[in-house]
């Protein structure tokens, strides 16, 4: 990344947190609302990703870690700007601890909003079509493709990373594992040995290795997720079972409201030899070719039913 990436500060005292959404050992993400900012004149809904402080004894150390990290994903954030299917970081804080950084507001992840599909009360009716899972994943892919070409790779490519906003379009989102580092052992001592091995490529979980062809591997999984209307890919398996099965070189079995084409092209950024995956540049246009070709590729009648067949963990295919 540049070094002279500019990072945007924005007064504190015009941002106020009003609840808290989530928490992880080191972060917590906030709704709060900011005054005058990016372009707006009275007050916005913003996200913020707040540091949090360790215990007094591990202050000196642990605090300047954290406070590393979140200035680091500031200046990636900053760095791949520029995409609408990118999230877009606002301002920060950085004058004093804790940090924030400041993100434009989503109504709600892409996992969340394809479980509520699958809502199994007689008054609701599933409202996706085949076109919106085609537009989600041009979506994602085009964002994703920005993120190549500037060689940041992401690493936890998910459905619930993945935000989407009022109008349906999606957003790549959750930077905090991004780097334009191939071999980066920060992502393992980050996350303690609790990484995603779920979403995670072949040469990651037996070499540990990153680059965007694993970010490709990721990006079928999360295609895999948009079709079963959110599924959990692989279960409750552990991840040994998961890299055993891999390894052996069965991987998701297609779901069967998934047509064979979408299936093959889903199946493609999987393949063993990293050589040989698709750029994503190839995947827009497969995707774009599926959803303009007038079939029937993706059944979204019953979605429900997709979610009962994977809680029984019948999902590897050789």
């Amino acid at each position: 990344m540049k070094p002279e990436t500019r990072i945007c500060e924005f007064p504190r005292e015009r941002v106020c947190i009003t609840s808290v959404i989530s928490s992880g050992r080191f972060y917590e993400m906030c709704k709060a609302d900011a005054w005058n900012i990016d372009g707006e004149k009275e007050h916005a809904e913003v996200v913020i990703k707040k540091s949090i402080g360790m215990c007094e004894v591990l202050f000196t150390s642990c605090n300047a870690l954290i406070e590393a990290e979140i200035m680091k994903e500031i200046q990636t954030l900053h760095y791949i700007q520029g995409n609408k299917n990118v999230v877009k970081i606002i301002g920060c804080c950085t004058d004093q601890s804790p940090k924030y950084i400041i993100l434009e507001q989503m109504p709600e992840n892409l996992k969340n909003y394809l479980q509520f599909q699958c809502n199994t009360s007689t008054e609701h009716v599933s409202e996706v079509t085949q076109k919106d899972m085609f537009s989600f994943m041009m979506d994602i892919a085009r964002g994703m493709e920005h993120l190549s070409k500037l060689k940041i790779i992401h690493r936890y490519l998910a459905a619930k990373h993945i935000l989407i906003s009022s109008n349906n379009t999606c957003k790549v989102s959750n930077f905090t594992y991004a780097s334009n580092v191939i071999n980066d052992d920060r992502f393992y001592e980050k996350t303690k040995d609790n990484f995603p091995y779920q979403w995670m490529a072949i040469e990651t979980l037996l070499k540990k290795r990153f680059d965007w062809t694993s970010d490709v591997w990721s990006f079928g999984v999360v295609l895999w997720e948009i079709v079963t209307f959110g599924c959990s890919p692989h279960g409750s398996m552990t991840k040994k079972q998961v890299t055993d099965m891999i390894r052996m070189g069965k991987r998701l079995t297609k779901p069967p409201n998934c047509g064979k084409e979408l299936y093959s092209a889903i199946n493609s950024c999987w393949i063993h030899n990293v050589t040989n995956r698709p750029h994503f540049s190839q995947m827009i246009e497969t995707i774009n070719s599926l959803m303009n070709d007038g079939k029937a590729h993706i059944d979204v009648s019953n979605p429900g039913e997709i979610l009962n067949i994977y809680q029984h963990n019948l999902q590897f295919t050789v």
